[in-house]
């Protein structure tokens, strides 16, 4: 595989130089130097599509400093920590650099002549294909000179911010530079949270706005902007950016280390070590542990090579959403699937389960995933390469909820919680609880579960509801994905004198890779009271 192949040379710790740049953004270049013109030169060829930028100025220029002293690239925890703390407007930087030893009296002027073709044609080569930001930086060490490039492709372009979070909140506005049918932004919480961020509704797509909530316990959180183009189940990462919920910064990146060493010489080894570290966290997280699915993972394990060759551009990126399909819609899961999700990692020179899940779990995208509150299975994808000096590893996760007979109750009782919030948000009171009928409404769940038609199973709990009431009853069927889905017919959110009884069960129809929520809703007409 291509990937396992980068020359890249991991480290625990670096730390970068400075500056940066004080706000998230791409804030136009100031670099005046000859290299810089190189670069303004060859964007104004592409006039509104390459932007010089501060930010990637200074990834330039930190991935060149690293480039000195170890002859390599970094490891992608490194790459984005560097790309998120020059605060860049994109997420995934690309890089090419022209290098080379040279006599130590060779001043910058003189490289700058006999080089200067090659850093043109190298800016030529990488500048091309749709909007880009870009930098470039000069440096030396002993008789090595390198020019580095640093360059991102812009999906999104946000209004510069200040990454501090006053108040214990970021606030951000936005667009998204391609066709876009939803954008998504997340946030790290903690150790191991994660939220999704609160849209503003003064913007319509492909313009946004959204106001995140941070735990001021933080040092630092990743934020991630990420959009969904119309018919694609594979978000289009937008922005990483480092928040700072409190008043200091560091410039001093750690590798990520949310699990104990578990190296692996096998790949058959993968899954179950993996289920076991992420076990493990999930206990330290306070979150029930997942079982490893082994059918769904042997379908994983065929398609991960097909993800991957398409994530490094050796396949069309189409490939990806197959893939991502066949993981979340969970076909070969045992059990009936509620939802299904989806993430992906990989790390280089390490055999090591405890680097590959920790770099998932440093950003918000994996955490959303491996660390679903909901999760029950877990289908692990792996490969492995242990040749020397290439020792890399990567794997697609799918973690799916199931519908259990025992989430009937709870899931009645948020049915039941989110009439009341409706009503109560239009100045009416929660509505009567028919308590009676409540062990009629757990047979309903039941039969539904067993597979017999919904109407059929409501008209059944209508007729014996209403000879235990002794009055009129109606009944009101929906199905879901979500409970938040739910739509409550006007009638039910403004009569004054509602009595309801909720039962919730699920199926599966012939066909859908997922199974669906049954919401049926018992309503009795009002008692009739005599002199």
């Amino acid at each position: 595989m291509e990937i396992f192949r980068l020359d890249i040379h991991p480290v625990d710790e670096w730390t970068l130089e400075g500056p940066f740049p004080e706000q998230v953004g791409a804030l136009p270049s100031t670099d005046t130097g000859p290299w810089g013109a190189l670069l303004h030169e060859a964007a104004r060829r592409r006039a509104g599509l390459v932007l010089p930028s501060e930010g990637m100025n200074c990834v330039a220029r930190e991935l060149g400093r690293f480039y000195l002293a170890h002859r390599g690239q970094p490891p992608q925890a490194l790459k984005r920590f560097i790309a998120a703390r020059c605060h860049t407007s994109v997420t995934r930087v690309g890089t090419a650099w022209v290098s080379q030893d040279v006599p130590v009296h060779y001043d910058e002027g003189q490289v700058f002549t006999r080089w200067k073709q090659s850093v043109q044609e190298t800016l030529e080569r990488h500048l091309g294909g749709g909007p880009r930001t870009a930098g470039i930086w000069y440096g030396k060490r002993d008789d090595h000179v390198v020019v580095m490039v640093a360059y991102g492709i812009r999906t999104v372009q946000v209004e510069p911010f200040d990454p501090f979070a006053v108040d214990g909140r970021v606030e951000l506005r936005g667009e998204v530079l391609e066709n876009v049918a939803e954008v998504t932004v997340r946030v790290n919480r903690g150790r191991f949270g994660v939220a999704e961020c609160e849209q503003v509704e003064d913007s319509i797509l492909p313009r946004f706005h959204f106001v995140c909530e941070v735990d001021p316990g933080d040092v630092s959180a990743y934020l991630s902007v990420d959009s969904q183009r119309p018919g694609r189940l594979l978000g289009t990462p937008g922005i990483l950016a480092l928040i700072w919920p409190g008043s200091s910064t560091t410039q001093t990146y750690r590798r990520p280390g949310y699990a104990e060493s578990w190296p692996v010489i096998q790949v058959d080894e993968m899954p179950d070590g993996l289920v076991a570290l992420l076990n493990q966290i999930r206990g330290r997280a306070g979150l029930d542990p997942v079982e490893l699915d082994v059918a769904q993972s042997e379908l994983a394990e065929e398609l991960a090579p097909h993800f991957f060759s398409a994530a490094f551009g050796q396949n069309p990126e189409a490939q990806m959403d197959l893939v991502v399909l066949g993981m979340m819609a969970g076909w070969r899961v045992e059990g009936m699937v509620e939802a299904g999700r989806f993430t992906a990692a990989w790390t280089m020179r390490s055999n090591d389960l405890g680097d590959l899940i920790s770099e998932s779990l440093a950003f918000p995208a994996g955490r959303e995933v491996l660390l679903d509150a909901r999760a029950d299975r877990l289908a692990v994808g792996p490969m492995l390469e242990i040749k020397p000096g290439r020792e890399s590893m990567a794997a697609v996760f799918g973690t799916y909820a199931l519908f259990t007979a025992q989430a009937h109750d709870s899931m009645a009782r948020r049915v039941y919680g989110q009439l009341e919030s409706e009503r109560r948000a239009r100045g009416r009171s929660a509505p009567e609880r028919l308590v009676d009928v409540t062990p009629l409404c757990h047979e309903a769940a039941m039969r539904v579960q067993a597979g017999l038609d919904p109407s059929d199973v409501m008209s059944v709990l209508i007729r014996e509801s209403s000879n235990v009431l002794r009055r009129p009853v109606s009944g009101w069927i929906a199905e879901v994905a979500d409970i938040e889905e739910l739509e409550f017919p006007t009638e039910y959110l403004e009569d004054p004198s509602l009595a309801v009884a909720v039962a919730v069960g699920h199926r599966k129809r012939e066909g859908e890779p997922w199974g669906r929520y049954v919401v049926l809703l018992v309503v009795a007409a009002p008692e009739s009271r005599g002199a």
